[in-house]
């Protein structure tokens, strides 16, 4: 049985496949990826047979959003 994890980005491998769509997709992604590696944030995964299957960044807000 495969269990979320809460990871920091730096510990998250950028290349893996998951990735692919969102790298072709958008092109600030990857460096949108890099500055939350560099600033310590992390992220809930989860990993199967072939590599990540889910990946949850959570954004806190904490002024009022209109």
């Amino acid at each position: 049985m495969a269990n979320i994890e809460l990871k920091d980005f730096s510990q998250i491998n950028l290349d893996d496949p998951f990735f692919g769509s969102l790298k072709n997709d958008y092109a600030e992604f990857e460096s949108w990826y890099h500055n939350k590696s560099l600033s310590g944030e992390k992220a809930y995964v989860l990993y199967g047979e072939t590599g990540l299957t889910a990946f949850l960044y959570l954004k806190i807000e904490n002024e009022p959003i209109t």
